[in-house]
Formats: C-alpha cells, structure tokens, sequence
C-alpha cells in the first residue's frame, strides 16, 4: 500500500512538472519563421528580461520606426557569445528577422507604455559594427537564402 502512494505521489510530482516544461512557446506559435527580415539600424536600448532579453532599434525606410527584436534566453544568449556589454545604444546593428504572426506587441512581456505600437519580431543573427556575427539559434539563422526583405537603412 505505502509503494503504491508512493509511486501515484512521484507520478502526480512528475506530470505537474512536466506541464510548466512544455509552458515555454515554441518560436513557430507566435513568429512566421517563413519570412526573413534584414533590419538595419541603430540601437535605441536593451531590456535583460526574464525569459527573453529584447533589443530595441531604430529602423529608418520614409520615416523612422522603433523595432522591438526578442533574443533568445539569458543562458542561451551567453552561450551564443552575447553580453551586456554587446549592444550599446547608438550602436549601428543588421538583424535577420523573422515577423510576429500576431498583434505587434502580442509577445512582450508585461507590455506598458514605451513598448507599445513597435514592431515586433524575433532576432536571429546579429552583425555587429566590426563585422562580428552572433547567432540565437532558435532565429533565423546566418547563413541564409537571398530572398530576404530589407528594411531600413544603417546609420554610419
């Protein structure tokens, strides 16, 4: 008797743990990883959130635009070489990209005012001013076919 409660008590641990691991959305619900961006700007902030950090850009086409880019999480994000200290404001910088299928903001966690009405995409690879390349794996990738869209000019 006391081997059976014991082995429903692990099973109930167990089913209630493996629920919040398959919590986390998967890129493909939320971006349409069929359409690449190539956005080029300039660096406007940083946020390191949990779960995702964002970078946030300047984007100029006829008009200037604020782009919000999820990057990927803390953990994963290090381990792709990214710090901190990568992006700095002012910093001119292309991303590959891939669009939000939903509401521009639909994804930001807690939005509030200074996030709302940017565009919203997911970060893949990044270029850095010296030419340094770092890739979130679960974005579009650097190594890339030659139908992207290009959005937006960089500032030298």
């Amino acid at each position: 008797m006391k081997k059976r409660f014991l082995g429903i008590a692990a099973i109930a641990a167990l089913s209630f743990c493996v629920g919040s691991l398959w919590g986390h959305h998967t890129t493909e619900v939320y971006f349409d990883l069929n359409t690449t961006y190539l956005l080029k700007g300039v660096i406007t902030s940083v946020a390191w959130r949990n779960p995702h950090a964002y970078a946030f850009m300047d984007v100029t086409t006829c008009k200037k635009d604020n782009w919000a880019v999820e990057l990927g999480s803390l953990p994963a994000m290090t381990r792709a070489g990214f710090s901190r200290d990568t992006l700095q404001k002012g910093m001119p910088i292309s991303i590959y990209a891939s669009p939000a299928k939903f509401a521009s903001n639909a994804g930001l966690p807690e939005v509030d005012a200074a996030w709302k009405d940017k565009h919203f995409v997911l970060g893949g690879c990044m270029t850095l001013p010296d030419g340094k390349q770092i890739e979130y794996e679960d974005g579009p990738r650097c190594k890339r076919p030659a139908q992207d869209i290009v959005i937006g000019t960089e500032s030298k």
